[in-house]
């Protein structure tokens, strides 16, 4: 068996090979994608920490878009008290006028219906003195 140099040249050539390729290209290329795994994983993070701060912002204006709501309606719903108490003295009053000018109006129109009454008595005797007179022929 003899031994062949030509092997060790093709194995020093490789490992050369490998050496210059680590150094220039392998290497570098491992920093840059860890360096670009780094800026993806803090992006991450800065992403999560900013989603996280804004749902907290947004639960607070919900809380806070709910407690408007709540207060609008409890001054809603006082407002329609008010109004609805409002409207009802308005017609307690409206009611004590109609009652007062209707009893007017009724004692009026019973002193004028005793006013007819006499003057209808009034006719009514003179008519039933003409039926009379008339009956028994001019007697009276």
């Amino acid at each position: 068996m003899s031994f062949d140099a030509s092997i060790l040249v093709i194995m020093g050539i490789f490992w050369i090979s490998y050496f210059i390729l680590r150094v220039f290209f392998f290497l570098p290329m491992v920093r840059l994608l860890d360096e670009r795994e780094a800026r993806v994983s803090g992006a991450q993070q800065r992403w999560d920490q900013k989603f996280a701060e804004t749902q907290k912002r947004l639960d607070d204006e919900r809380s806070l878009l709910a407690e408007t709501r709540r207060k609008a309606m409890q001054a809603r719903e006082q407002r329609r008290r008010e109004a609805q108490d409002r409207r009802l003295a308005i017609l307690g009053e409206v009611k004590k006028r109609v009652q007062a000018e209707l009893a007017e109006a009724s004692a009026t129109l019973a002193a004028q219906v005793g006013r007819e009454r006499a003057v209808l008595d009034g006719r009514v005797r003179s008519l039933a003195d003409q039926i009379v007179r008339r009956l028994l022929g001019n007697v009276a």
